[in-house]
């Protein structure tokens, strides 16, 4: 999604870097937590998400259409003209 940086997943756990928005993680996660959704702020923009066995497919679908409609709200910072 445009303003989110993700590193490469190997397990459940997915970090990522949300600066592109123009927010800090931890406003990120405040904007999420109405719809349900929550991720751990691991540093000023820096955040995991992390699935469990119980977590179906679906849901992570779900997660990801509600970050994608968050991040569509936020209207990500456009990179500086040069």
């Amino acid at each position: 999604m445009e303003g989110i940086s993700v590193e490469p997943v190997d397990t459940n756990l997915v970090f990522f870097d949300v600066s592109g928005l123009g927010l800090t993680a931890e406003e990120f996660d405040r904007r999420l937590r109405p719809y349900g959704v929550r991720i751990s702020v691991l540093g000023k923009y820096i955040a995991r998400a992390v699935t469990h066995l119980d977590v179906t497919r679906a849901l992570v679908e779900e997660a990801l259409a509600i970050i994608g409609r968050v991040v569509k709200a936020t209207n990500p910072v456009a990179p500086a003209a040069v």
